[in-house]
């Protein structure tokens, strides 16, 4: 393992049906938690509104996809792939994304409101990668 993706091991380890269980339970609780809020939003929660729970994934998606892209320039810098694939490519794709990013603030009527759910969405990535680094401390 090249240690790009933390705790990688656990999440891809097979059970005795041959699927990797770890990793569809963290799946299928993120999308009961989606579904949920999704369902809130429609009964009328005051603070689901004004904001469209389908852009927040792609936001958080595209933001994750632009830390895996400067792992990419990691590897570029290590000689482990071309100049090519460790710079322009991930460059273009990271434009690609930031166009995803800046479109979702654009559109908000009160940048607040999205400014809080991606704040609040990277606290929840944050606290795993302080529970996973204990977890790995503790090995």
């Amino acid at each position: 393992e090249n240690g790009l993706l933390p705790n990688s091991e656990k999440y891809k380890q097979l059970s005795k049906y041959s699927t990797p269980a770890n990793a569809l339970i963290f799946v299928g609780s993120i999308a009961f938690v989606a579904q949920v809020l999704y369902f809130m939003q429609a009964m009328g929660v005051n603070f689901l509104q004004g904001i469209v729970l389908d852009d927040i994934p792609m936001v958080i998606n595209s933001l994750i996809y632009i830390m895996l892209f400067s792992a990419v320039v990691r590897l570029g810098k290590q000689g482990e792939i071309s100049a090519f694939r460790g710079y322009v490519v991930p460059a273009i794709a990271t434009f690609g994304q930031l166009i995803i990013v800046f479109g979702f603030f654009i559109q908000a009527d009160n940048i607040l409101v999205p400014t809080f759910y991606i704040l609040l969405s990277f606290a929840i990535i944050a606290l795993g990668f302080v529970i996973c680094r204990k977890e790995i401390k503790d090995l």
